[in-house]
C-alpha cells in the first residue's frame, strides 16, 4: 500500500470527489453577490464541516470500537485499511469545502478575532486530515499488513483483540514491526484527534452566532 496514491485511491472515489468539489466551488463562487448566494454558501458551509464532523465522530468512536469487539483481528485490520482511506479522502473534500465556503461567506477583510480563530481551526482540520491520508495511514497499514503476514505464518489472526502468545510477541522482526506501526498509529490517532478537536472548536465558535 505504502504511500502509492493511486493504490489508494479508487478511479470512482477520485472522480466522485473532483466532481463533487469542482461544482460546489463553481456554484459558490460563480453566484451573484445577493441574498440567495449568501445562503447558498452557508448551506455548503454547514453541510460539508457537519458531515465530516459526524463522520469522524462515527469512525472513530462507534464503528472502530465495535469492530475490535467483534472481529477477528485480520478481518478488523483490512476492514480498517479500506476504511480510513476512504474516510481521509472525503474529509479532506469536505475539509477543502468548508474552508472555502467559510471565506466566501466571510471576507478576509470582515475576519474579527472569532473569525480568525475559525479559519485556524478549519485549516488545523484540513492540513491534519492531509498528512493522515497521504502519509501516515498508508504506513500505518503497510506495517499492520506485514504484521498480519507474519502472524499468519505462525497460525494466528483469527482471534478476537491482541495476540497474547508471548512467543510470537518475542520474535524480533514481529517486535519490529510491532513498534513501527503503534509508532505511525498513535501519529494517525493524534491526527485524528487534533482534526476532530478543531472542528468541535468551530462549532464552538459557530454556535455563538446561532
Amino acid at each position: 500500500m505504502g504511500n502509492d496514491l493511486t493504490r489508494r485511491l479508487q478511479p470512482a472515489q477520485g472522480t466522485t470527489a473532483i466532481l463533487f468539489v469542482g461544482t460546489i466551488s463553481a456554484l459558490a463562487f460563480l453566484l451573484p453577490d445577493n441574498s440567495k448566494s449568501a445562503h447558498f454558501a452557508s448551506f455548503v458551509h454547514l453541510s460539508s464541516i457537519s458531515t465530516w464532523f459526524g463522520i469522524q465522530f462515527w469512525v472513530t468512536f462507534v464503528a472502530g470500537l465495535t469492530k475490535l469487539k467483534l472481529l477477528p483481528r485480520h478481518y478488523f485490520g483490512l476492514v480498517q485499511s479500506h476504511l480510513f482511506p476512504k474516510a481521509f479522502l472525503y474529509g479532506t473534500c469536505l475539509s477543502c469545502i468548508s474552508l472555502g465556503s467559510f471565506a466566501v461567506k466571510y471576507p478576509m477583510a470582515s475576519w474579527q478575532s472569532d473569525e480568525n480563530m475559525q479559519v485556524l481551526a478549519l485549516s488545523t482540520n484540513l492540513v491534519s486530515t492531509i498528512i493522515n491520508y497521504l502519509v501516515v495511514a498508508p504506513k500505518m497499514n503497510t506495517y499492520m499488513l506485514q504484521q498480519h503476514k507474519l502472524e499468519k505464518e505462525f497460525g494466528h489472526g483469527y482471534e478476537i483483540g491482541p495476540i497474547t502468545d508471548k512467543q510470537m510477541l518475542e520474535r524480533p522482526q514481529y517486535k519490529e514491526l510491532r513498534r513501527k506501526f503503534f509508532i505511525y498509529h498513535g501519529m494517525s490517532t493524534t491526527l485524528n484527534l487534533l482534526a476532530f478537536v478543531s472542528n468541535g472548536i468551530f462549532f464552538w465558535f459557530l454556535s455563538k452566532k446561532l
